[in-house]
């Protein structure tokens, strides 16, 4: 009965994807957030990279939810932009489970 979180940690992608894989079996939950060096960026301009995450972490049968994290300027408008973000990609998943 043990489960793990998962959340990018600004290395490159394919070792974030190996990640994935190496937990997926007890993956409980994801973070969801787009940031780097120079702070905290709208989840869409991270698109190229979760939609990776989201792919790989879709292949594994079974319920977990994904968590907004780390908006921009904490502001609530931003939590709303990258919650309408995040609900386009997952749609794009139709079929799959995240």
């Amino acid at each position: 009965n043990f489960g793990s979180y998962w959340q990018p940690l600004g290395r490159p992608v394919e070792q974030d994807l190996e990640a994935i894989e190496a937990i997926r079996q007890r993956l409980a939950h994801v973070h969801v957030f787009h940031w780097g060096t120079d702070g905290r960026f709208a989840l869409k301009e991270g698109e190229d990279v979760w939609t990776q995450y989201l792919r790989k972490i879709a292949e594994t049968p079974g319920d977990r939810y994904a968590l907004l994290e780390f908006v921009r300027d904490d502001a609530p408008e931003a939590f709303r932009e990258d919650a309408a973000t995040l609900k386009r990609w997952l749609s794009g998943l139709a079929g799959q489970r995240v």
